[in-house]
């Protein structure tokens, strides 16, 4: 047999039943287990990892964007067979992927300021 435990509610009124089964339901499931997330090796203790490794691949993405609209740029100035279309995308897609960079260093930077600004 449920058990059915009355939630109150703003009015004064009105109670609502749950049974037990749907609250259960209702809650969070649980996290992930810290084995499936953590790094192996030696740096699996080390607490951030996986942001670190996140911008990591984030800033060599954008690096990578840039060499490769520079190197479009110089085939193209060279006389290769480049596309002006592409060259222009490539560049294009370098100035906004270093734009994203620069704003989401820019709210870690908001972030880390309002925390410090926290009192504890």
């Amino acid at each position: 047999m449920q058990s059915i435990r009355p939630i109150p509610v703003r009015s004064p009124r009105a109670e609502i039943a749950i049974p037990d089964s749907e609250l259960r339901a209702l809650r969070p499931e649980s996290p992930v287990p810290p084995q499936q997330m953590s790094v192996q090796g030696p740096e699996a203790n080390r607490p951030g990892i996986q942001i670190e490794k996140a911008v990591e691949s984030f800033v060599q993405s954008i690096d990578e964007k840039s060499k490769v609209a520079g190197r479009n740029v110089a085939a193209l100035m060279a006389g290769e067979d480049m596309s002006l279309g592409e060259t222009m995308i490539s560049l294009q897609e370098s100035q906004l992927s270093f734009q994203l960079m620069v704003e989401v260093r820019n709210k870690l930077l908001d972030g880390y300021q309002e925390l410090m600004r926290m009192q504890v």
